[in-house]
């Protein structure tokens, strides 16, 4: 299977690079504490800041798993009319669109999988490389 749309690129500054890394990985450990702190350090905002709702912003965005009758579309009504999303991390928007195509996918086909979990590896990778340039640079 290939999926090209040359239209839907963006380039993320090695910063906010990094911190999607810490949000992923705290995703992966379900660590909803750390995960709400980076979602809104990265300009998540809602109505009302309400962290339980702020988390499950963050997992539908970049690690929700859609098995069985979940729909993406419904849980996006949901969480609007509990607490709405007043300002998104727009630079963030294309990364959050390439796990919702992946995860359409991976439904289409019957697969199950979460996405924090599938790209952990390579967050806690480019968050350790940085580490260490820091570490050298000092």
């Amino acid at each position: 299977i290939g999926l090209i749309d040359y239209g839907q690129t963006t380039r993320l500054a090695k910063e906010r690079r990094l911190l999607l890394c810490e949000l992923v990985v705290a995703l992966a450990d379900a660590d909803e504490r750390r995960a709400v702190e980076v979602f809104t350090r990265a300009g998540f905002k809602t109505r009302d800041m309400r962290e339980d709702m702020i988390f499950q912003w963050a997992s539908l965005w970049f690690d929700r798993d859609y098995s069985g009758d979940l729909n993406p579309q419904a849980h996006i009504e949901v969480l609007n009319k509990s607490d709405p999303i007043k300002a998104v991390p727009e630079d963030w928007v294309m990364a959050a669109r390439v796990r919702f195509l992946l995860g359409g996918v991976a439904k289409h086909l019957g697969m199950s999988f979460k996405v924090a979990e599938v790209w952990r590896p390579f967050a806690e990778e480019a968050l350790r490389e940085a580490a260490e340039v820091k570490k050298h640079e000092q």
